[in-house]
């Protein structure tokens, strides 16, 4: 793949990249940092950025965490160290209404996306202890919640909760 190459997929998204990573792919389970800077329509005004974090990025965790369409649909596609410029029509965004701040039908313009770290495919903790408590009492919950905190077991978990 030549940087700077648009590719367009049936959806409407579009990405480029600047600079292609050698790192870890993106999998279900593992968690992302992201450094990201979000224009709205053609605006040269920055709407969203890490910039303002705390770390300066963006931190989820593939196939757990609530994402809109685009992003449902890129960062599978991703890996660490990848740079990106992405483009998502509303319609793979937040759709014809006002949400978050954003006017209705906006198109998403990330430029950049870098993926700055990419973990190993894990479990989420609370989804575990969560599925206990709904077969069992607080207490088994328990039981398991340290269970896994004092073993070796944490290491397939992702133990923070942010």
């Amino acid at each position: 793949m030549v940087p700077n190459d648009t590719i367009w997929t049936g959806t409407g998204l579009q990405y480029y990249y600047i600079k292609k990573g050698e790192g870890r792919q993106i999998e279900d389970g593992s968690k992302e940092s992201a450094y990201n800077r979000l224009y709205l329509n053609d605006v040269d005004t920055v709407f969203w950025s890490t910039d303002d974090s705390e770390d300066s990025v963006f931190s989820f965790i593939q196939g757990k965490t609530s994402l809109i369409k685009g992003a449902l649909e890129l960062y599978p596609l991703l890996r660490e160290g990848d740079e990106l410029v992405a483009i998502m029509p509303d319609s793979i965004a937040y759709g014809k209404e006002d949400r978050n701040g954003l006017p209705s039908g906006s198109t998403l313009i990330f430029n950049p996306i870098i993926i700055k770290t990419v973990t190993e495919p894990k479990e989420v903790l609370s989804d575990t202890l969560l599925a206990v408590l709904e077969d069992g009492s607080v207490d088994e919950m328990m039981k398991v919640f340290e269970g896994i905190s004092n073993s070796d077991q944490k290491a397939n978990y992702h133990l923070d909760l942010d």
